[in-house]
């Protein structure tokens, strides 16, 4: 809990929440509670590139969306870290995506590819890149499993919701 409550306000603190075509709809307080799945969760970090123009990025997944950063440093085939790079800034690459609207697929690529896969969100479709197979996987697995998780618990805020609504 304690570890989760550090990097969430390492968030707040070091992702400019603004982005080259907008500002966010609404701001982000890192360290909060979320509309339907209770309080936010840091579940997973890392360095993604995108599949078309290997373009670096640093993606967080939290237990409703997953946030894509950039870094004025690169990283150059290593993997981010709270420790090592506490002192980096970071900024919004684009608006967050939210676990109710997100799927993991394959790689965009058509040849078998080890360290690819793609997420879509309604029409669009985001080809990312690992630093490593065991990376592929990892985000493959965090990835499903908290857009399962927010699915079930998602449900379970609106049937409470639904039935409290019955009783007022």
């Amino acid at each position: 809990m304690k570890e989760n409550s550090e990097r969430l306000e390492w968030l707040q603190i070091h992702v400019d929440l603004h982005t080259e075509e907008k500002a966010l709809q609404e701001k982000i307080t890192f360290n909060s509670l979320t509309n339907s799945v209770g309080p936010r969760r840091f579940l997973h970090c890392g360095v993604l590139k995108k599949t078309k123009s290997e373009k670096e990025l640093i993606g967080f997944l939290f237990n409703d969306f997953l946030l894509l950063t950039t870094s004025s440093t690169s990283f150059n085939g290593h993997q981010f870290s709270f420790d090592r790079h506490h002192n980096v800034n970071l900024k919004l690459y684009r608006q967050p995506m939210f676990l109710s609207t997100l799927t993991v697929g394959p790689s965009v690529r058509k040849e078998e590819d080890t360290v690819g896969f793609s997420l879509r969100q309604l029409d669009n479709i985001l080809g990312l890149d690992t630093l490593s197979v065991n990376d592929k996987t990892l985000w493959n697995s965090k990835m499903t499993e908290a857009i399962s998780s927010f699915v079930v618990n998602e449900k379970k805020f609106l049937t409470k919701q639904k039935s409290g609504m019955a009783f007022s």
